[in-house]
């Protein structure tokens, strides 16, 4: 994902969570990860409710269906401290087209129209913004109360 979600304005939350970082770089991660899957049920939920399913002969989701959470990887945690990073990434060879828009064309190649992007990862991504520091909070005090501090 090109984008990135900051957290501004929360000076306190910010720096309990550097410190939590530096100390449980394991724990922190983990939590990243956790909030890059919630990340990802929002974004299926979205493609869901936005788009229109295409079903196999059998009734079945396709196997690259982009309304199957298996469709969106996380990668591993990338970085250390309060720098560490995880990306999503929709396996599916056409969610770009449905992202970022195409042009439709004609067998013969002609040009039909163009059809717009949808922008749902951006649209949960700015969404998710607001809910992110509120979890990286919980996950601070959770992880300060296991170590009784």
């Amino acid at each position: 994902m090109a984008d990135s979600i900051e957290i501004s304005g929360l000076d306190e939350l910010a720096t309990d969570l550097r410190s939590v970082v530096r100390k449980y770089p394991d724990r922190a991660g983990e939590g990243l990860r956790k909030s890059a899957r919630a990340l990802r049920k929002d974004l299926v939920n979205l493609v869901i409710e936005k788009t229109q399913e295409h079903l196999t002969e059998d009734g079945e989701k396709t196997k690259r269906s982009l309304t199957k959470l298996s469709s969106y990887e996380i990668s591993q945690v990338h970085g250390y401290n309060e720098r560490q990073s995880v990306d999503i990434s929709a396996k599916s060879p056409h969610f770009h087209l449905i992202e970022h828009g195409h042009e439709m064309l004609s067998h013969k190649g002609e040009h039909i129209r163009f059809v717009d992007g949808m922008h749902l990862m951006d649209a949960t991504r700015k969404d998710y913004q607001q809910k992110l520091p509120e979890r990286m909070e919980k996950m601070v005090n959770n992880l300060l109360e296991s170590e009784n501090l």
